[in-house]
């Protein structure tokens, strides 16, 4: 609850006052993949430095904002007059909604903690093996993306021609040769469909 004294405080004052009354968070984050002495390290979640802060930053007459602007995440610590402290990371680039999700809450997090002086030795491991474990996962995110299929070969094209040729000789196969020719004068004709045209052309002995 915000007090005439913390109404009175500008935000380093009330940083300061923060730092003074603040005695540390509780972590339950284990990393598995970041293991010490056998066993996995444990770390801080977004949750306990959220829960461990938020009433004493309140106390302080403090408040923080996260906002996504210009591809950053900004995390702010501010106070009711509009003075505030911000710290920024730039969000890698991300279409998947899992991987950003991750991502920011990562971000917040680190921002948090930068913000707050929060850290212990452990942390900066975890850190730098969570920021490597979502990078991996954006790598293997992209390489699923829907790359565009190579288009219709010169060779696969001068076969189907022929083809093409040979059906409009033939008053039986107007069908073929004009679905053909739709074909060939597609630009997203590729490699992979012209490919099992002539496969097919092949078993059925055209």
């Amino acid at each position: 609850m915000t007090t005439k004294e913390t109404k009175s405080l500008n935000i380093h004052q009330a940083m300061l006052k923060f730092h003074k009354e603040f005695h540390g968070a509780q972590k339950t984050g284990v990393n598995e993949f970041f293991k010490k002495n056998g066993k996995g390290s444990v770390h801080f979640t977004l949750d306990d430095i959220v829960n461990a802060t938020t009433p004493v930053l309140q106390k302080c007459g403090l408040y923080v904002i996260h906002q996504v602007s210009g591809g950053m995440l900004n995390t702010s610590v501010c106070n009711a007059d509009g003075e505030n402290i911000t710290s920024a990371i730039p969000m890698a680039p991300n279409t998947n909604p899992q991987v950003t999700g991750g991502l920011m809450t990562y971000f917040k997090r680190y921002n948090l903690c930068n913000l707050l002086n929060i850290a212990e030795a452990d942390d900066d491991g975890n850190f730098a093996a969570e920021a490597a474990d979502l990078a991996a996962e954006i790598e293997r995110q992209k390489e699923k993306e829907i790359k565009p299929k190579p288009p219709v070969t010169d060779k696969q094209r001068e076969l189907l021609n022929k083809h093409l040729d040979a059906f409009k000789m033939n008053p039986a196969a107007t069908r073929e040769a004009r679905q053909l020719e739709v074909y060939l004068k597609s630009d997203t004709f590729t490699e992979e469909h012209a490919r099992n045209i002539l496969k097919q052309f092949k078993e059925n002995g055209v």
